[in-house]
């Protein structure tokens, strides 16, 4: 059924509400303020957020309330979609990512383009205390960030099976698209023998600004 058919079926009952309506909010996509601030006028996030299991926000500017919210009225996501937010901090993104440790199979950061303000910039500071959260998510998305070779090492220090016995790894893919401070050597890291063994895809964007040679693919290449 459509979204609009949906929301008709969610009137005819009681019991097709329920179903309706968990399909309905199984998906939330925030794309704009001004739909943000209708979901919290109406109490819509609150009355229905327990059925969410991916949540998107898009160039949200996300206060201390919001952030207080999302912690208290999201349960077993699968997926959390950050992308060019305003007001991140390490502290909201470790509890966030805490409270869905056990579910959270997909997670998605986007930073600023150059010409995009006040957007939070992802550095190896704002992310390094949610990865021990992230040993169950199979896509890691990382994109248009000011992340270093130091960040790549503790992805790797703390996702991979090698250094984590008790913990193995999910990751089946990383998105770096965009994140202009890696190099050849912290991209190599990754593929150290036993480092993340689960790994099946990388998604790297070639770069005048980045120090990573075009050479280096056909090396990369070679030990795939």
């Amino acid at each position: 059924l459509t979204i609009s058919q949906l929301s008709v079926a969610s009137t005819v009952c009681k019991a097709w509400s329920i179903h309706a309506l968990s399909l309905l909010y199984r998906r939330i996509s925030i794309t704009k303020s001004s739909i943000w601030s209708h979901f919290l006028e109406y109490n819509l996030f609150q009355k229905y957020s327990l059925n969410c299991k991916e949540l998107m926000l898009f160039s949200i500017n996300i206060s201390s309330s919001d952030k207080l919210l999302l912690l208290e009225n999201t349960k077993d996501l699968n997926h959390i979609a950050l992308l060019k937010c305003h007001n991140l901090d390490e502290n909201f993104l470790f509890e966030l990512t805490r409270k869905h440790s056990a579910t959270l199979e997909k997670f998605t950061l986007w930073g600023p383009r150059t010409f995009e303000s006040s957007v939070t910039i992802l550095t190896d500071k704002l992310l390094q205390p949610c990865l021990p959260n992230l040993l169950n998510v199979n896509h890691l998305s990382i994109c248009a960030a000011n992340i270093t070779d130091q960040f790549l090492l503790l992805l790797v220090s703390t996702l991979s099976d090698s250094n984590n016995v008790d913990s193995t790894s999910s990751l089946i893919e990383l998105d770096l698209t965009e994140c202009w401070k890696i190099t050849a050597f912290g991209v190599a890291e990754i593929f150290s023998p036993n480092h993340l063994s689960s790994l099946r895809k990388l998604r790297l964007q070639y770069h005048e600004e980045n120090t990573i040679e075009v050479d280096f693919f056909e090396f990369l290449a070679a030990s795939f």
